[in-house]
């Protein structure tokens, strides 16, 4: 595969093929040899020059990966549970093709998905490969899948070997991703060097010391960002938007190559507008408590969340804690069965509050039930 930006001693340029070292060789006789593994996961993502091509698609690699087939019927028998297998796992799922090349001493070239391949006179528009944010000289084959794996295949634009280097585009929101009408998002756009690991494992993985965690992306202006249909060109790396309607709305970030990279679109990240859950008509039964009798709570959701019940006695300690999982609005309950080791005092506090899957909370509710004596 276009495995895109080596760096001195790595790798020597072939056109824009590259020759994989002797270490990735090892790997994949080692591979070849090895027993049938277990199910792993790992995601696939491919971007092409001017849109996305594969969303990100988890698969489960669950033997030892191999032989693995593309579109026009090439065969890599020696795969093992590697990024390529994955590849072709997730082309399938989604009804695309794509295709790779053996080259005999120099390893396997993934270069098409969706009928999308390099200009073989000027070779722009090749494809790279990176893994957890690395650009791995390993490339797709090189290398065993390990959970939670995440592959992303893109368009370098530039024709022949380029001297930039190459960064994926990350899109951080604030404050939360689930948003109250009105409340106002900020849209802020990083990099994610490829030539540096993310973390301490993958540099051990990939025996490197260049290591860049979240933490240390540096921001990018310049870039286009979609905010649903909406496109902001802003000035700077970061901006906010405070006009959104109800809804769910897809953001990611792109921006053409610049004198020092390349950059590969970023994954789209989701945000939801919508007002908080309410919690309505709440009842107990019975209306008095006692030690070992059962309490219902019951109550009204505004739509679907989780609801969760704290009961405290006594000195505010708390006895029970209980939450259930709501898949729509209506009339709900929760119920406690009374038995606890602790005193109970005057009255028992029982507060409900209800959490929708963006995050987003309703006011608590607070009942005060006696204890009878």
């Amino acid at each position: 595969m276009d495995e895109g930006l080596p760096g001195a001693g790595e790798e020597v340029p072939v056109g824009t093929r590259t020759i994989v070292p002797a270490t990735a060789l090892a790997i994949l006789v080692a591979l070849a040899l090895a027993p049938a593994a277990l199910a792993v996961s790992a995601s696939v993502r491919v971007e092409g020059a001017s849109h996305q091509v594969m969303p990100m698609t988890w698969v489960d690699v669950r033997s030892a990966g191999g032989p693995v087939v593309d579109t026009a019927g090439h065969t890599y028998a020696g795969a093992g549970p590697t990024p390529l297998c994955a590849t072709g796992l997730a082309a399938h799922k989604n009804g695309i093709s794509w295709g790779f090349t053996v080259y005999p001493g120099m390893g396997v070239f993934v270069d098409s998905f969706a009928g999308l391949v390099s200009d073989q006179v000027t070779y722009a528009n090749w494809w790279e490969f990176a893994v957890n944010g690395y650009n791995s000289p390993l490339g797709a084959a090189g290398f065993p899948i390990e959970p939670g794996d995440r592959y992303v295949f893109f368009q370098n634009p530039d024709a022949g070997y380029p001297p930039h280097g190459g960064k994926l585009l990350v899109v951080g929101l604030a404050p939360a991703r689930g948003l109250l009408p009105g409340q106002t998002l900020t849209v802020a756009v990083v990099g994610d060097d490829l030539s540096k690991v993310n973390s301490r494992a993958d540099a051990t993985r990939f025996e490197t010391t260049a290591v860049e965690t979240p933490e240390q992306f540096v921001p990018v202006a310049g870039c286009t960002v979609h905010v649903g249909s909406r496109v902001y060109h802003p000035a700077g790396d970061s901006f906010a938007v405070s006009d959104l309607p109800i809804g769910t709305f897809a953001i990611w970030a792109e921006k053409a190559m610049d004198d020092s990279f390349v950059y590969c679109r970023s994954p789209k990240v989701h945000v939801n507008v919508e007002a908080a859950p309410k919690l309505s008509a709440i009842t107990v039964a019975p209306h008095t408590a006692a030690r070992g009798r059962a309490l219902k709570v019951g109550f009204t959701l505004s739509r679907a969340g989780r609801v969760a019940m704290v009961v405290k006695g006594a000195a505010g300690r708390v006895l029970y804690r209980a939450s259930i999982a709501c898949r729509a609005a209506g009339a709900k309950s929760l119920w406690w069965n009374g038995h606890t080791r602790h005193q109970l005092g005057r009255r028992l506090i029982v507060t409900l509050r209800a959490t929708d899957a963006w995050g987003r909370r309703s006011h608590p509710v607070t009942l005060r039930v006696p204890v009878a004596r």
